[in-house]
């Protein structure tokens, strides 16, 4: 991270399984909003249930994972 350069950084685990193949334009298209600092994919577990599909500031009185049990089909509010 500290000789990365450009203007965004992606960091994927290698575990990581991409679903969606336009996965990177989705990303960067919510990046360049002058309102957003960090972006991040929908994780799903097995079951097909999301576990992290980004953070809410205001939710449960401070900051909490949106989504969380929804099933992978779900829009969100990223309708």
């Amino acid at each position: 991270l500290h000789v990365a350069g450009g203007e965004y950084l992606i960091l994927l685990d290698a575990e990581s399984q991409i679903v969606n193949v336009g996965w990177i334009e989705s990303l960067l298209n919510q990046a360049q909003r002058p309102e957003v600092g960090v972006v991040g994919a929908k994780l799903v577990d097995g079951e097909g249930a999301v576990t992290q599909a980004g953070l809410v500031l205001g939710l449960n009185g401070g900051v909490g994972s949106g989504f969380v049990g929804e099933p992978k089909t779900a829009t969100g509010y990223m309708q």
